[in-house]
């Protein structure tokens, strides 16, 4: 929202969607996060005071709403407010999505046609394929297909790069930037966090 006329966020949690609303309209965050065993604290942030983003920023933000990654189909009220369909987004980012995904090969055929031509398509996953959000024979790589070892940022490649090589995907990006790798930490308790690491990859669309 710092550079963006307009953004959009989404979730398919309802529960998500209901508390990032809160922020925006409140332009305060309040959590809890555990200290030890049943032992809790709550925190509390100021959009403006504490991160620097003011009232400007919050108008930019238009809404968050329910969407299910693997259909994207945009509700009748984002299609009443932008006055747009489908291929009106310049970009879009999935944070930590594809790899929760029960069929991400659905989200990557429908995601470009969301972008106009020239828009970026943000994608960051640290691949933990797991089959309890994704059945395995849906995994897009971290899996083996006739003794060969997929990995999926070559198996992103083959479905996203006009010259990829799986017909499957719409293979009408370029890769815009190298993709590198972003660690974050999740707190779970005042002595113990998960640490991972994430590779960001940066795709434009060519047509």
């Amino acid at each position: 929202a710092r550079w963006a006329s307009e953004v959009w966020g989404s979730d398919y949690s309802e529960a998500f969607v209901k508390a990032a609303r809160g922020v925006k309209e409140t332009g305060v965050a309040e959590w809890g996060v555990v200290k030890a065993g049943g032992l809790r604290e709550e925190k509390r942030a100021c959009l403006k005071e504490d991160l620097g983003i003011g009232e400007a920023e919050r108008e930019r933000v238009k809404d968050f709403i329910r969407v299910d990654a693997t259909k994207l189909d945009l509700p009748p009220s984002l299609l009443e407010e932008t006055k747009t369909e489908a291929g009106a987004f310049d970009l879009i980012f999935g944070g930590n999505l594809i790899d929760r995904l029960p069929d991400p090969l659905s989200f990557l055929q429908k995601v470009g046609g969301m972008l106009k031509k020239d828009g970026l398509l943000v994608l960051s996953s640290p691949y933990t394929w797991l089959s309890d959000m994704t059945p395995r024979e849906k995994w897009i790589g971290g899996r083996e297909v006739d003794g060969k070892a997929i990995r999926t940022e070559s198996a992103l490649r083959d479905l996203l790069l006009k010259e990829g090589g799986d017909a499957r995907g719409p293979r009408c990006f370029v890769e815009a930037r190298p993709p590198k790798n972003i660690a974050f930490v999740i707190r779970e308790s005042e002595r113990t966090f998960q640490r991972t690491q994430s590779q960001r990859t940066v795709w434009q669309k060519t047509q």
